[in-house]
């Protein structure tokens, strides 16, 4: 994004953050249908209200604007994808996971479609960190083993558990119309969070032998 170039109307530092912010969401909402090469600059300007010439003050390009929603993206989903540094209680640990996992799921939907749309197509921005993220993989990988070790959960395989976890909760942002269409919730209507954070919940924790009964669901 450009910081040095300020539009030629003056604005406050407030009225550039607020257009600033219009830009972002304008641009996750067309990057999310279009992808990186189908969204046009010109639809990114009309969803934020702005012309594209207004627009072509703030952005340097497409390209840039996209690196940066990447950027924005991947920080926020990369706060809860491990066990690591979570507490030493599986219930409590787990717990807390799927609950961060599905807090970003449901109130960022979009950013995880662009996450996964990146995968899919190879990885351009998430490649590069999967080896930055394996420190936190292997301390996560720790934590389960030492359960299991102690007894504490049943035995099974750390990272496949840590991938299964990510699908229950990443489904309901990259399905999002279809658990629209078959749980009956329409368009601009809040799903049930605290149902599909309790129903995963338990789920994944009787899955590893514990007690799901001792959980607080309510966030």
């Amino acid at each position: 994004m450009k910081t040095a170039d300020a539009p030629r109307t003056p604005y406050s530092a407030a009225k550039r953050k607020q257009v600033l912010d219009a830009i972002y969401d304008a641009a996750i909402v067309e990057f999310s249908l279009h992808g990186p090469k189908g969204a046009s600059t010109q639809g990114i300007a009309e969803r934020a209200g702005i012309s594209k010439q207004h627009l072509h003050y703030y952005i340097d390009s497409k390209e840039a604007l996209y690196a940066e929603v990447m950027r924005r993206a991947i920080t926020r989903w990369g706060k809860g994808i491990t066990l690591a540094g979570k507490h030493a209680d599986p219930v409590e640990a787990i717990s807390a996971l799927i609950r961060s996992k599905l807090d970003f799921a449901l109130d960022f939907p979009q950013e995880s479609r662009l996450l996964t749309n990146d995968v899919l197509s190879g990885g351009t921005f998430m490649a590069p960190l999967w080896k930055q993220w394996t420190a936190r993989r292997r301390k996560a990988a720790l934590v389960v083993e030492r359960w299991i070790s102690t007894g504490l959960i049943q035995p099974l395989d750390p990272i496949l558990f840590m991938f299964h976890l990510w699908a229950l909760t990443q489904y309901y942002a990259d399905y999002e119309s279809q658990v629209r269409a078959i749980m009956g919730v329409k368009d601009g209507q809040p799903l049930d969070r605290e149902r599909i954070v309790a129903e995963v919940t338990t789920f994944v924790l009787r899955g590893c032998g514990l007690d799901p009964a001792s959980v607080k669901i309510e966030g």
